[in-house]
């Protein structure tokens, strides 16, 4: 709205009108491309979101299975599992190794423990000494480092 007035005496206020569709053209055409820039947003959100859990998962997934077969005494599989990581689990995975390898070596040597132990029992048993304590307390002296 703007006044206009001149020497002759009008007085007269003129008045604008657009049409509401010529208006709001721009305005649904801005909310459009808002819209779909969203879309695009939650798109490439939801994308690096998957990656991003995948690449912790998988490393994840893997040292689950090599307890699996850890645990059904597969000790072969050291190598699987070198991960070039040096975040939380990079140091899970050199953490499981170690464990690995200490539990293999306790196992060697409870192996190694039980043969002489068997062993000394053949020997005992051909001797005819029966086990009684003092068998007992001979065979720690024998078998202690």
């Amino acid at each position: 709205m703007t006044p206009f007035s001149d020497s002759r005496g009008i007085d007269w206020i003129v008045v604008v009108v657009i049409p509401e569709a010529d208006f709001m053209e721009q305005i649904n055409a801005n909310t459009r491309t808002t819209i779909l820039l969203c879309l695009a947003a939650l798109g490439v959100a939801i994308a690096i979101g998957i990656l991003t859990s995948r690449w912790v998962i998988r490393p994840i997934g893997r040292l689950n299975t090599a307890a699996k077969k850890l645990a059904q005494g597969e000790w072969k599989q050291g190598d699987s599992l070198e991960f070039k990581r040096s975040d939380e689990v990079g140091e899970l995975a050199k953490s499981f190794n170690a464990m690995a390898r200490q539990l293999q070596e306790s196992f060697a040597t409870l192996e190694a423990k039980n043969r002489e132990l068997q062993r000394l029992n053949k020997r005992m048993s051909f001797w005819r000494i029966p086990p009684t304590n003092c068998g007992r307390m001979a065979l720690s002296v024998l078998l202690s480092p």
